[in-house]
């Protein structure tokens, strides 16, 4: 068995010089959890990168003396299933490429997962910055205030999770094709998850940074009025509200 506690993917597709604050954020988180006593593997992941991106990926890969795989998928949902196959961790966590760790991300959320036998992590808070200046909470999926038919309209929880690694394989993300009007394939998963009965926590006090640059691919995925894959929980036929009572309970 892996001694591994945490894998942390990074991913990266055309971030060129914003890579080296991401990179600064991941190292000081890993420190911050290395020092706690946790053992942290950390994976960089290239998708169709540009050759600015791939140059100073494959650079600090070599300064860290971390793993460097390259997919041509252009999608976030496959590359992270792709990665996870290469982790040996007993929980995983993304990082995308503009965007940065709080400095206890790591310690903390492997803290909530070990203190709660397993599930999926979020942080509190994610703080969003340069294309505009938001905070948006997290909350957990056994809070009192968490709403299930609200879920299918909003969703709770941001790609940048921390899971179980066993999650991850049994629930991979969905392919986004947006041309035919289908992505958000980080709200399916919450939602599949969470149908599926696993938890969705929170770890107070931690936060994420996310940079809102132009032309992410969720502006693009709003610009383009597209929606999520039908699942086990996107509509009222399959989930009526005794089911949602139901699952309401299960989860908490």
């Amino acid at each position: 068995m892996s001694n591994i506690d945490v894998s942390v993917i990074a991913t990266f597709h055309d971030e060129d010089f914003l890579i080296g604050a991401t990179v600064s954020s991941l190292l000081d988180c890993v420190t911050k959890a290395e020092q706690s006593g946790l053992s942290v593997e950390v994976i960089f992941t290239l998708d169709k990168p540009t050759a600015t991106t791939k140059r100073i990926v494959e650079h600090h890969a070599d300064t860290m003396k971390c793993a460097v795989y390259q997919f041509d998928y252009g999608d976030q949902g496959l590359v992270r299933n792709s990665s996870v196959k290469k982790t040996t961790g007993r929980y995983v966590a993304f990082l995308d490429g503009d965007d940065l760790f709080g400095f206890d991300w790591i310690r903390c959320g492997c803290n909530v997962l070990d203190i709660s036998d397993g599930g999926v992590v979020h942080p509190e808070l994610n703080i969003f910055f340069e294309g505009r200046n938001s905070i948006f909470l997290h909350r957990s999926s056994d809070d009192e205030l968490f709403d299930l038919d609200y879920f299918r309209v909003g969703n709770y929880w941001d790609a940048m999770c921390m899971s179980e690694r066993s999650i991850l394989l049994d629930y991979p993300y969905r392919k986004r094709n947006i041309e035919l009007g289908f992505a958000y394939e980080d709200w399916d998963w919450n939602m599949r998850t969470l149908a599926a009965g696993i938890t969705h926590h929170v770890a107070k006090d931690t936060v994420h940074f996310k940079r809102s640059r132009k032309r992410s691919q969720s502006k693009v995925s709003r610009d383009r009025g597209v929606v999520y894959h039908l699942n086990e929980m996107s509509n009222y036929d399959n989930y009526p509200e005794q089911q949602s009572l139901q699952l309401a309970d299960k989860v908490s």
